[in-house]
């Protein structure tokens, strides 16, 4: 969130609460080398993405965010067969993309607001290998980092011979 940027509402109580940053359009367009997903957004904020195989899908997670995004209004491309969003837990929202074929993520980035745009978060994919898609399968690289350091309980000692040749 941006400090600098004070979005307000006022609460059931009466007091100011600070205003969750909102999602107001999806949108996809396609390209001969790659097709771009874009969230129109309220603010900028901070996102991760990862890939999930069999069916392939991208994900996107947000803190958790204000909806406002069309329901009826299709979107889909050649390479995203249709998304779904939402609380996926309590202070992180979560936007998968379905996947008709193993892509790469080659880009992602956020564009400031301009030219009467707000703020934006954009993915640019790309059709890959199967093989490729694979290595990329899994949670953001922060989240793996806990079970990757987790370290194996050493293995039972075997009990050793008796020292004085009586065994």
């Amino acid at each position: 969130r941006n400090a600098s940027s004070p979005v307000t509402r006022l609460s059931a109580a009466g007091s100011m609460a600070r205003a969750e940053p909102a999602v107001t359009s999806a949108r996809i367009g396609d390209y001969p080398d790659k097709s771009r997903f874009v969230l129109d957004m309220t603010e900028a904020v901070n996102f991760s993405v990862f890939s999930l195989a069999d069916p392939y899908r991208i994900v996107i997670d947000l803190p958790e965010v204000d909806w406002r995004i069309d329901p009826r209004k299709p979107v889909k491309s050649r390479l995203i067969t249709g998304f779904r969003y939402g609380l996926f837990k309590p202070g992180t929202a979560r936007v998968v993309l379905d996947i008709a074929k193993p892509v790469a993520v080659a880009r992602r980035f956020e564009l400031p607001p301009g030219h009467g745009r707000s703020h934006r978060l954009v993915l640019d994919l790309v059709p890959t290998t199967r093989a490729a898609f694979m290595k990329s399968v899994g949670p953001p690289l922060g989240e793996r980092t806990a079970r990757a350091t987790e370290v194996p309980p050493p293995p039972p000692r075997k009990p050793s011979p008796p020292r004085d040749g009586r065994h």
